[in-house]
């Protein structure tokens, strides 16, 4: 279990048991239902439209990112409906999990990224900076996509941040701040992001600081009664 995912779990674990609503830091801490009904992402903000590559059939829109203690959680939406995840069209997601361009694969050699770990539709595998794919493939890393292999206008994905890499076991989401980019490989190709994403922690809102405060108080009357 990574640290990120680990702290995550932590806090989300802590609010759990206490009943509260959480707020958000950093990112947005939300679960969302890969179930393709993206009713669940009306609240989580678009993180960019950046498109620096727009060719081919496949033109990306935009990009939203959230995250709760268990997965990350992607949604990726095109400017008309197209037919993905199959007949030629794959759809790929490089990350870069360190936000650092100069490690990692250089997408198209544009400087934006350098994935360390990228996503051939559904299926993960890891990248360096001077292979593509290194063979390596991901423990608990494939990605649930709904909908998948068929004409849409946008897709939903989950990916586990308790992935690791099948070599040695290593974290694949070792630190705290992603870049992430979608693209494809067709002769015409097409990019969009990157966007950078620093992985939400809930916090307890006003009521919940406020009863655990009064908890922390009755414990402390309890220990003076008992002495």
């Amino acid at each position: 279990m990574t640290k990120i995912h680990t702290g995550i779990k932590l806090f989300a674990g802590l609010l759990g048991v206490l009943g509260f609503c959480a707020t958000v830091h950093a990112g947005t801490y939300k679960t969302i239902t890969i179930d393709g009904d993206f009713s669940d992402w009306d609240d989580v903000p678009v993180l960019t439209t950046e498109t620096p590559m727009a060719a081919g059939p496949v033109q990306f829109a935009s990009m939203s990112v959230a995250n709760d203690g268990e997965k990350l959680y992607l949604r990726v939406v095109y400017t008309a409906e197209v037919a993905v995840n199959f007949g030629g069209t794959n759809i790929y997601i490089g990350i870069d999990t360190d936000n650092d361009p100069s490690t990692g694969f250089n997408v198209y050699g544009l400087g934006i990224v350098g994935a360390e770990v990228a996503w051939e539709n559904d299926f993960p595998f890891q990248q360096d900076n001077d292979v593509w794919n290194t063979g390596v493939t991901v423990t608990d890393g494939g990605a649930a996509i709904s909908p998948y292999a068929t004409t849409t206008i946008q897709q939903e994905l989950s990916i586990s941040l308790s992935a690791t890499y099948a070599n040695d076991g290593s974290a694949v989401f070792p630190d705290d701040t992603i870049a992430i980019v979608f693209y494809t490989t067709t002769s015409e190709a097409s990019l969009l992001g990157k966007g950078v994403y620093t992985f939400a922690i809930p916090e307890p809102g006003h009521y919940a600081m406020g009863v655990s405060a009064l908890a922390v108080g009755v414990l402390l009357v309890f220990r003076r009664r008992r002495k």
